[in-house]
């Protein structure tokens, strides 16, 4: 099939029907049987033990068309299953004619609740209860002839999954596709680890956006900002702890890419105090409530110390555009969180594996400058840059609050590195807070 691409992206958010109406109209009806036994019967057949002579040979991970990916096989699978059998239900056919049959009932034997073991069950284990919802509802309709009753079902809808065009209607099927699919794989990381393959579409997503965004691509700005901003219109999606924390433990990259990409929206669309402090110490705090894993969201800290990038700003609808440096606002306020709460952490209960990567990570950042303690003439990196007076004041007064912090955090580490002191790494800290040499 010619676009098969656009044509599964749009079969990802339009109702059934429509799909259906969508082949009609791509595959003349002399074709269509040839086109589903040649293409779609070895996808539908892999790992059922329903085969043709020329089936190829089971695969070890269910195949999919593009663009839909992996987490979604089962639901494709249903919709391959509409579009194949749907002709023999709407002619009427008997039982014994209609050519893929066995298939819809193979398919709804795996997901009707049973202690019969079937050949699909290793795939089902991680498959979504929505998706075995949707191939269930789509076999019965199928076998029981009555299509009416799922004609008007979306797999989007189906999957529970982010409906892109209720946000952004001019999006392309292809696009749209593609952030619902972001969404789901962000909120997936909080409960399951993602696979190479779909570490591998978020990081092309994010280097795409990226472009998109820096070149002022309309549609591409309002799908990262609906991507961004969809559950609350203040603060991100990367806010919430059970999705950064762990997408940061399977890929520090990825989740320092999804802060940025988030700060790469316009102005407009990112409110000035969640800029300057808001969104920093939420994302300390929720990577610092996360022990388990502190070292991989130090080393997503780490990336965003070093980034060269910068997020902008309005400070009122009439008031002029603030650039502020991301690297710097990591320094003087997300890491501060960060470190402030594993401190208040290990002074209130005896956290010796916390204590050790809270001291280590600290005096490492110290060491390479990216933490400007304890001597104050390390503080001068300037945070951004503002076009006149008014907003250079304001720069001014951020700075001036940040020191403040920073001082605060001097001596909470110094109480924390104190209570350890027996340990070698945290006497290292300590020694280095008070401007001792500690040595390389």
């Amino acid at each position: 099939m010619a676009d098969a691409e656009r044509f599964w992206a749009a079969a990802y958010l339009a109702p059934l029907r429509d799909t259906l109406a969508q082949w009609y109209a791509a595959c003349a009806a002399p074709r269509r049987f040839v086109q589903a036994l040649r293409e779609w019967w070895p996808i539908l057949s892999d790992g059922t033990q329903v085969a043709l002579d020329t089936t190829p040979a089971p695969t070890v991970r269910p195949r999919c068309v593009a663009p839909w990916g992996e987490e979604a096989w089962l639901a494709q699978r249903a919709v391959l299953l509409y579009l194949c059998h749907a002709p023999y239900c709407a002619q009427h056919a008997p039982p014994d004619t209609q050519p893929f049959r066995p298939l819809v009932e193979t398919y709804a034997a795996c997901v009707t609740p049973s202690d019969t073991p079937h050949t699909l069950d290793a795939w089902l284990v991680h498959t979504s209860p929505h998706d075995k919802a949707f191939l269930l509802e789509i076999t019965r309709a199928l076998l029981a002839g009555t299509l009416d009753d799922v004609s008007d079902v979306s797999p989007c809808a189906a999957r529970h999954a982010w409906a892109v065009r209720t946000y952004v209607p001019s999006a392309t099927p292809v696009a749209a596709h593609a952030a619902s699919r972001a969404a789901e794989l962000l909120g997936q990381a909080g409960t399951m680890p993602l696979d190479l393959s779909q570490q591998s579409f978020l990081q092309k997503y994010w280097q795409r956006m990226r472009h998109d965004l820096r070149t002022g691509q309309d549609d591409s700005v309002a799908l990262m900002a609906g991507l961004a901003l969809r559950d609350t219109p203040v603060h991100g999606q990367c806010l919430v702890p059970r999705l950064l924390a762990p997408l940061a433990q399977q890929n520090a990259s990825l989740a320092a890419q999804w802060v940025v990409c988030t700060c790469r929206l316009p102005p407009t669309h990112l409110s000035f105090s969640w800029v300057c402090q808001g969104l920093w110490e939420q994302v300390g705090e929720a990577l610092a409530h996360d022990t388990g894993s502190l070292r991989a969201a130090g080393d997503m800290l780490v990336l965003l110390l070093a980034s060269d990038e910068c997020v902008s700003t309005r400070m009122n609808d009439h008031g002029a555009d603030l650039e502020l440096r991301i690297a710097w606002l990591t320094q003087r306020v997300c890491v501060p969180r960060f470190l402030a709460v594993l401190a208040t952490l290990v002074e209130s209960a005896w956290r010796e594996d916390v204590a050790e990567f809270l001291c280590t990570w600290t005096l490492r950042l110290v060491r390479k400058g990216y933490l400007p303690l304890p001597n104050e003439e390390h503080r001068r990196a300037s945070l951004g840059r503002g076009e006149n007076d008014d907003t250079n004041a304001v720069l001014a007064a951020l700075e001036a609050k940040a020191d403040e912090q920073l001082d605060m955090l001097d001596a909470v580490l110094r109480s924390a590195a104190l209570r350890y002191a027996r340990h070698a790494y945290a006497a290292a800290l300590y020694q280095a807070l008070l401007g001792a040499p500690t040595g390389s």
